[in-house]
């Protein structure tokens, strides 16, 4: 959520309620911007925002009310500063812009990263090795994590192996081989008689 920036500005009742409005449309410009990032405005476009239909000076004559614009700015010089070019610079933070800051201050470090600083060449290199020391080690770990991986395979399990019956010969007689009587011996067949079909009798010619 944005803050508000309550401000004291210097001149006349008048010179402060422009002053407070033009710091307001300024700020509302460059909403998105870091705190100190440069706001730029001309005394015309500031005078436009604040004149158009729904503004906090609608119904002020434009032509009037620019160069009261240009008067009680330049007296808030803490606030605004003025360009070259005739614009108007501030900041959201409310401080006049000042040129030693650098022209790019709207930048990620100055928006969200404040704490960072410049590296000099030998540190920039320093760092850099370390980031790429740092990425090799977790490589190196990630290796040996697979390798652990692959050695960890399941070892093959052997069949079971198939019991024979034991026979114990404790209690078993055993007959000497002399003593096995022969199997009995099949005598042969005689061949069978073949009967031969009774012969038809012919039939007697007249």
């Amino acid at each position: 959520m944005e803050t508000e920036t309550q401000l004291a500005f210097i001149g006349t009742k008048e010179d402060q309620q422009i002053a407070n409005h033009a710091f307001e449309a300024m700020k509302r410009k460059g909403m998105l911007f870091g705190a100190n990032a440069p706001i730029r405005m001309s005394a015309e476009g500031i005078a436009k925002v604040l004149t158009k239909e729904g503004g906090p000076m609608a119904g002020v004559s434009l032509t009037a009310l620019i160069p009261k614009i240009e008067a009680s700015l330049s007296k808030n010089e803490a606030v605004f500063v003025r360009a070259a070019n005739g614009e108007f610079i501030t900041t959201k933070s409310g401080h006049a812009y000042h040129a030693g800051i650098g022209e790019n201050t709207h930048t990620f470090k100055d928006r969200l990263n404040t704490q960072a600083v410049s590296l000099d060449p030998d540190a920039a290199k320093e760092y850099a090795d370390s980031l790429v020391n740092r990425a090799s080690q977790r490589a190196d770990r990630s290796s040996i994590i697979m390798d652990t991986m692959i050695d960890l395979r399941p070892m093959p399990i052997s069949p079971p192996v198939q019991h024979m019956p034991h026979i114990i010969f404790d209690n078993t007689t055993v007959i000497p081989q002399h003593l096995i009587p022969p199997p009995p011996v099949e005598m042969p067949r005689p061949p069978e008689e073949v009967k031969l079909p009774a012969p038809r009798p012919t039939a007697e010619t007249t």
